[in-house]
C-alpha cells in the first residue's frame, strides 16, 4: 500500500518544537473553501531546517505520508512530512521578523522543555 501525499498551502502558524517540529497548514480549495492540516517533522535535520526556515503566512509545498489518528476520543488528521519546499515568503517583510544567524544546538535551545511521552497524541 502506497501511502505519499504532496500538498500546498499556507503556514497558519509559525512552527514550534518539542522533539519534533509542528506547523499549521491552510489548504485552499476554492476559493471560499479552506482546510487545515496538521505537520510533524520528526527527521531531526528536517525539523532543524523547519524552525529555521519557516514563518507563519508562507505558502510552502510539503510531502509526506497522510496519519489519521485517534486521541482522546476525537480523530485528526496530520501529515508525517520527508520534504518541504517554500513556495512564496510570508507577507510580512524579514525586517520584522526577528532573525538569528548564529549557529545553535536545536538540543541546547529546547532542553529546559519538559514533554512527557504520555502529553504526546502519537
Amino acid at each position: 500500500m502506497i501511502n505519499k501525499i504532496e500538498i500546498e498551502g499556507t503556514l497558519t502558524n509559525n512552527p514550534t518544537f518539542t522533539k519534533v517540529a509542528k506547523f499549521g497548514l491552510a489548504i485552499h480549495e476554492k476559493k471560499d473553501k479552506t482546510f487545515f492540516v496538521d505537520c510533524v517533522a520528526f527527521d531531526e535535520k528536517l525539523a532543524d531546517n523547519i524552525i529555521k526556515d519557516l514563518r507563519k503566512g508562507q505558502q510552502v509545498w510539503v510531502r509526506g505520508r497522510l496519519s489519521i489518528n485517534e486521541w482522546n476520543g476525537k480523530k485528526y488528521t496530520q501529515i508525517i512530512l520527508d520534504q518541504f519546499e517554500i513556495r512564496q515568503n510570508a507577507k510580512t517583510p524579514k525586517e520584522e521578523i526577528e532573525i538569528n544567524d548564529e549557529p545553535q544546538n536545536i538540543e541546547d535551545k529546547y532542553a529546559d522543555i519538559n514533554v512527557a511521552d504520555d502529553d504526546l497524541p502519537f
